[in-house]
């Protein structure tokens, strides 16, 4: 049979064509190959230390939720006051159902939305309470349960995001150390993130500063130029007397259970002014320490980030 020359035409550009598109196919497949062991494995760890987080956290609001259900009983508190934790509970199982899903197709992007969400609303919501506590008109253990919350949930998405989501220049360029708040080289005694709390041995507590092992009356002094812009004055609180230092309009740090606070609120310190003494006030603690926070726009951080070797 003759075919028409035009046909051998026709095939001869079809044929061109699929040659042209070939590597293209090529360098998509290429693109598409799997992750290797070693990513995966990687992967596979950062997804069991959030789930752990978040696990740790539901455990801890667990714990919390029974606590004032044996108050309850006894007429000490009302049903409403656990409220907050409950709401947390809830949404930290959210958070554990997107994870653990097996139908999701990313659960990383899924809970960075959710968790850069809630902080915004976090950050507001401890903006309001902070200008509301400033009046005296609500008491500042409403803050630290809303911060807690918020460094709990930054904390995860730093784990999430692999990098510091958090530049502070003055921190970045100098750090700091023990000796620049206490005078003298101390060790940490105890770290930022999940511990055993040394109130209740048996369970977990999400610990949202470093722990100095000091003597009571050892003075603490500023690591930087700043304003004091808080200090509590209550030893029935679980940080004790309390001091929060504002150094740069998104940067804070905080000194917990003083046995004497030596400045007061709106005053302008430079560095090495004294702040106040070391000591082992509020209801938390088992010996002397300073307990030692950084906060970024409102929410606590791991101050190691930035420790100086």
């Amino acid at each position: 049979m003759n075919l028409n020359p035009s046909f051998y035409k026709i095939y001869l550009f079809f044929l061109l064509c699929l040659l042209a598109v070939q590597p293209a196919f090529a360098k998509d497949k290429e693109t598409s190959k799997p992750t290797s062991k070693k990513e995966s494995k990687k992967e596979a760890i950062k997804q069991d230390k959030v789930l752990e987080l978040i696990q740790n956290r539901e455990q801890e609001l667990k714990d919390k939720i029974s606590d004032f259900n044996e108050l309850y009983k006894n007429g000490l508190v009302t049903l409403q006051e656990a409220g907050p934790f409950k709401e947390e509970l809830a949404e930290l199982e959210q958070f554990e159902f997107i994870i653990k899903n097996p139908y999701t197709n990313s659960y990383e992007k899924s809970l960075k939305e959710k968790l850069t969400i809630r902080l915004e609303a976090l950050k507001k919501e401890i903006c309001t309470k902070e200008a509301l506590s400033a009046e005296g008109l609500i008491a500042s253990k409403d803050i630290s349960s809303l911060q807690d919350k918020a460094a709990l949930y930054n904390y995860i998405l730093e784990f999430l995001m692999d990098e510091s989501r958090i530049p502070v220049n003055v921190l970045k360029a100098n750090g700091f150390n023990s000796k620049m708040i206490l005078g003298r080289f101390f060790p940490i005694e105890s770290k930022f993130g999940f511990r055993v709390d040394p109130i209740n041995p048996g369970r977990k507590q999400f610990h949202a500063g470093i722990d100095f092992p000091a003597w009571t009356g050892n003075p603490i002094i500023a690591p930087f130029p700043g304003v004091v812009v808080r200090t509590v004055n209550s030893l029935n609180s679980g940080g004790g007397r309390k001091v929060t230092v504002r150094h740069s309009e998104n940067f804070e740090t905080v000194y917990m259970h003083l046995s004497e606070i030596k400045v007061k609120q709106g005053q302008k310190l430079k560095v090495s002014d004294l702040i106040g003494y070391v000591g082992s006030t509020g209801y938390r603690v088992t010996g002397p320490h300073l307990h030692f926070e950084i906060h970024i726009n409102g929410i606590p951080v791991n101050p190691e980030k930035f420790l100086k070797k």
